[in-house]
């Protein structure tokens, strides 16, 4: 599995994509990166991602963040947009292995070409075609379905078919990265819990604060401990 570099390797996944994927080949949005796999007898698969979906609202309920959140930071998650084993190919198993394959390698691929680290790959799986197995299998997680609308959707006329959505956390800590909120300050010099009260003026907000691989979080009183060294943090 290699990334996808020069105009010929990109002319060839794009006509394969074209030719043999259902949806073919269209202009992707935002960030584009393609894999293609190979093996000494030429091409088997391939892969596309482009720029995440704007809003959707199951997978926006499942991460948690607020609209300003999520505007700041939807360049973290990235869109599975095609995924393509060629026709002639059977392999018992293979169309799993490759998607585990591909999330493990994803992040340091995206920081290498474009200089930051996504967190949370996105894909849709149309209803009544395809079950999603292999995601299942790579164990993406199922968090819903869309409503049938597209991007150019805006008198909302949901005439697309309907999708599975399946999400894939890279980290462990995807959501306090996802929800991080830059207007946040800094918990200051007299501890962890009194710069708390400071970020969170509002009795409702939760904070999550990820500090040397461990989550402590606002509504629970009982994790307020003093740590030294504060990586990340956000209020909402």
């Amino acid at each position: 599995m290699t990334v996808v570099h020069t105009e010929a390797q990109k002319s060839l996944c794009n006509e394969y994509i074209d030719r043999y994927h259902y949806l073919g080949h269209s202009r992707w949005a935002g960030a584009t990166m393609q894999y293609i796999v190979e093996t000494d007898d030429g091409p088997v698969a391939l892969f596309g991602f482009s720029a995440s979906a704007y809003r959707i609202a199951p997978r926006d309920q499942w991460i948690g963040w607020s609209d300003r959140q999520r505007v700041a930071n939807l360049q973290l998650v990235v869109n599975n947009s095609r995924f393509l084993i060629l026709p002639w190919i059977y392999s018992r198993n293979l169309g799993f292995r490759l998607v585990w394959i591909n999330a493990r390698r994803l992040a340091d691929d995206r920081q290498q070409r474009y200089r930051y680290r996504p967190v949370l790959p996105e894909t849709f799986v149309q209803t009544g075609r395809f079950t999603g197995t292999c995601y299942k299998a790579a164990n993406w997680r199922h968090v819903g379905t869309t409503t049938g609308r597209g991007r150019n959707d805006v008198p909302s006329r949901r005439v697309l078919p309907k999708k599975e959505i399946f999400l894939y956390p890279l980290t462990p800590h995807f959501r306090a990265t996802l929800c991080f909120d830059s207007s946040c300050t800094p918990p200051g010099p007299g501890g962890y819990g009194e710069g708390l009260q400071r970020i969170c003026d509002k009795p409702s907000s939760r904070c999550i604060v990820v500090l040397s691989g461990s989550v402590v979080r606002r509504d629970r009183p009982a994790g307020f401990h003093r740590f030294a060294r504060i990586r990340r943090y956000c209020c909402r």
